[in-house]
């Protein structure tokens, strides 16, 4: 791991130490987790808000090409013209891959600093030769990449530390150079997005977190006006959020969200476009089910409203009416558990409201009405939870204990200290004293590094 140079953070991180074995001892958890966990959140964030547009360097470098013999056989086409056509190889875009044909012999020199196997090819129509198009050594995986739908001189890529599912710790470190491609390189630790423009024959680099919320791309999504980047390196706790890449501006724009503890890496099951939002399924932590939409028109994170079962049966109807068909059935108890799915939580999220009618949708995508009032909101739902005798002889993984411990991810700051004073004055289960220790140190540390974000991003300009 980069060791820290500023004292002060050296400072500031050992009285965080000490504050969490403080905390440990009490309630007998295993501390080193959670000092990995607030060492690396500080190495890679430092913080949070966008309040303006980060300026983007409008510097790109000429596109140089390396004649080779012979391309792969397995190869995609991504975007053509009159005079060329471009492709991207999936085996050569990682450079951890297993290799099953040899690599393009290379009869031209390739820049210094560049992939001599880089994934894109070139096929001059006119000449019939094939030629290697040099990208950042620092693109060590290249995922996705994808052609522009709005733009066909357009390509964009991931310039990726290591594949998907693979974690990586550069405890050696990367040095800048001064290179165009050192927006790849933050804290040591390579990533980011590569955008090649055929038309202008030009590419350029952008990085976290001065342009994107996290250093390795997992998704794209395009408008119009703007391109939508979300990804996060697994095993590392990152920012969790979206980049906004304006066509008219050509500019980045981060938007975080703010993490609710240090214990919410998202693990993203779908990124979709639904006109006026952009919207996120995700497991928090790898394992909690959660939604996020941002609003594209206001620029905002949107705060979700969260409903729960607590003391009967609720009906799912297909319209705002008691008439139309009913479409599921919300019981008590299934906010516990796994409920045959992969994940734990299953909140039900308000998405909008008319007359005595609440429009909502489940974990599993299931979209209707439900009564006003038949759902209790998360603190009432906290209460109901503390009051049941079974709470307390509760020390499984899938019951009640469980999802006090989580029930953070579905609060705002202010429901979260409320619920932590609910824990702290609860007789009984003895553990819930534990919970409120150990989430008012989580927040604690997220809203500082929250605070710090936009120092940090400053400095990267």
């Amino acid at each position: 791991m980069v060791a820290l140079r500023n004292s002060r953070y050296d400072r500031g991180m050992t009285r965080i130490h000490r504050r969490i074995r403080t905390a440990d001892r009490r309630r007998g958890l295993h501390a080193c987790a959670l000092v990995c966990a607030v060492v690396q959140l500080m190495l890679v964030t430092r913080g949070h808000a966008q309040r303006e547009p980060a300026p983007t360097s409008p510097r790109s470098e000429t596109i140089a090409l390396a004649a080779i013999d012979r391309p792969p056989y397995s190869r995609t086409l991504l975007t053509d013209n009159v005079n060329e056509e471009w492709f991207f190889a999936p085996e050569w875009a990682d450079q951890f891959g297993r290799r099953t044909e040899p690599a393009p012999l290379i009869t031209a020199q390739v820049p210094d600093g560049h992939r001599a196997d880089s994934p894109f090819l070139v096929f001059n129509k006119r000449s019939r030769r094939w030629s290697s198009v040099a990208i950042s050594r620092h693109a060590l995986a290249v995922y996705p990449a994808q052609r522009d739908p709005y733009n066909d001189a357009l390509i964009w890529f991931g310039a990726n530390d290591a594949p998907p599912d693979r974690f990586m710790d550069w405890w050696r470190g990367f040095q800048r150079s001064g290179a165009l491609d050192d927006s790849l390189i933050f804290s040591g630790h390579p990533g980011g997005l590569g955008l090649i423009d055929t038309g202008e024959r030009t590419v350029r680099y952008f990085g976290p977190f001065r342009d994107l919320v996290s250093g390795r791309v997992s998704q794209l999504l395009f408008d119009k006006d703007a391109v939508w980047v979300w990804g996060r390196a697994p095993g590392n706790h990152e920012l969790n959020g979206i980049a906004r890449f304006d066509r008219r501006t050509t500019t980045f724009v981060p938007y975080p969200i703010q993490s609710k503890g240090v214990d919410d890496g998202w693990y993203v099951t779908s990124f979709t476009n639904s006109g006026s939002t952009v919207s996120l399924a995700v497991l928090e932590g790898g394992e909690w089910f959660n939604r996020h939409e941002f609003d594209k028109a206001t620029r905002r994170w949107r705060t979700n409203r969260y409903g729960w079962v607590s003391s009967g049966d609720v009906p799912v109807f297909e319209r705002p009416d008691g008439a139309s068909a009913r479409i599921d059935l919300l019981r008590p108890g299934m906010h516990f558990g796994k409920q045959g799915e992969n994940h734990y939580g299953h909140p039900i999220v308000v998405l909008d409201e008319k007359g005595e009618w609440q429009r909502v949708i489940t974990c599993r995508n299931v979209v209707g009405w439900v009564r006003t009032g038949a759902l209790a909101d998360t603190l009432s739902f906290v209460r109901s939870v503390l009051r049941e005798p079974a709470t307390a002889r509760d020390f499984s993984n899938g019951g009640p204990r469980m999802f006090l411990w989580r029930a953070h991810l579905y609060m705002t700051r202010d429901e979260a200290r409320e619920a932590n004073r609910l824990f702290s004055k609860a007789a009984t289960p003895a553990y819930v004293k534990d919970i409120a220790t150990r989430c008012a140190l989580a927040i604690d540390i997220a809203d500082r590094m929250w605070e710090a974000f936009e120092t940090r991003r400053r400095g990267l300009q």
